[in-house]
């Protein structure tokens, strides 16, 4: 399921740069990969190259960086929601974007296993963890209905 990409900062950049144009902030050090900085931008009306100033093989050190003000964060909203709840981090932008491609995750196992009990109640939990999360995120937004495929 895509979710949200953000832009996210530290406090400290969000003092600097909240409500800015795009333009400031390509002009700040950015954290990441560059092809999705740069559907970021395009989203934004922006055609830009950028040149991230490190990336990360783990999203959550990524978001560890932003927090200690090393540069500007792409992330998924539900990843940071935590960071950006508790004010480690700050939403920079209204503007989003999805891409599936981007780190997606996906819970893997033998299809015979696909209506064994306990792999039931996993694949439950994590979608009202996942339903909990938006809540937590947009209080507005209608509970996400899962699709039952058939046998």
């Amino acid at each position: 399921m895509p979710m949200p990409i953000i832009v996210t900062g530290s406090p400290s950049a969000a003092r600097r740069l909240l409500g800015a144009q795009p333009e400031a902030l390509a002009r700040e050090p950015l954290l990441g990969e560059s092809e999705l900085w740069e559907r970021w931008f395009a989203a934004a009306g922006l055609c830009t190259q950028v040149r991230p100033v490190a990336s990360f093989n783990d999203a959550g050190l990524m978001l560890q960086a932003a927090e200690q003000n090393l540069g500007l964060a792409l992330a998924r909203e539900l990843l940071a929601a935590d960071a950006l709840r508790e004010g480690r981090l700050v939403r920079l932008s209204p503007l989003s974007i999805t891409y599936e491609h981007a780190h997606p995750y996906h819970l893997v196992y033998p299809p015979s296993l696909r209506d064994w009990p306990p792999l039931a109640a996993l694949r439950r939990w994590l979608h009202d963890e996942l339903d909990l999360s938006r809540k937590t995120l947009h209080p507005t937004l209608p509970k996400r209905r899962v699709k039952k495929k058939a046998h």
